[in-house]
């Protein structure tokens, strides 16, 4: 073999090695790419479906209320559609939130018993013929009290689901140089 046939041969061998290289980089970049995306995608499912909702529901200001046992706590108020809406997002969404919110849901939240308000009405218009204009009514609203725990939990997770999506958006810098009480 001389030289010019050696040569010859350690240049293809360079440059399949180089294609060979640019491709599994080329690859290796497409699947970390596609990885970001789905994960991006994944957590962007979890907030529209579970976080965003349950967040919105809880974001309420907390109130005294009597608990179950007759004691009062310090609570999250809920309207019955609010807590249906809460319901049917943990039996549809389990797998979307940590264990330990679906155990204080099942355990403290599923089978809460709702404490009712009466507010007095002043009838302004006509939706019940039979009471006349001025007369006053009575309306009855069920409540529930959403123990501040579970309320603590998913604004935490929340928070992290928001910030983690921001940082693999390339939003992240952008985020964390709001304030603390401006990032929820």
């Amino acid at each position: 073999m001389d030289q010019l046939e050696f040569e010859l041969i350690t240049l293809l061998v360079s440059v399949v090695s180089s294609l060979i290289i640019a491709v599994s980089l080329g690859w290796f970049l497409a699947k970390k790419t596609e990885e970001k995306k789905e994960k991006a995608e994944e957590i962007r499912n979890q907030l529209e479906k579970a976080f965003g909702l349950l967040y919105s529901i809880l974001s309420g200001p907390e109130e005294m209320v009597k608990t179950d046992d007759k004691q009062e706590q310090l609570r999250v108020p809920i309207s019955k559609e609010e807590k249906r809406e809460l319901d049917r997002i943990l039996m549809t969404y389990p797998h979307m939130l940590p264990y330990e919110v679906v155990v204080l849901w099942r355990t403290q939240i599923k089978h809460l018993k709702s404490f009712r308000t009466t507010t007095e009405i002043e009838q302004a218009s006509q939706p019940f013929p039979s009471l006349p204009l001025g007369s006053i009514r009575q309306v009855y609203v069920d409540w529930f009290g959403i123990p501040l725990e579970f309320r603590d939990k998913i604004n935490k997770e929340y928070d992290q689901r928001l910030e983690e999506y921001y940082e693999i958006t390339g939003k992240g810098k952008d985020f964390k140089a709001l304030p603390k009480w401006a990032r929820t």
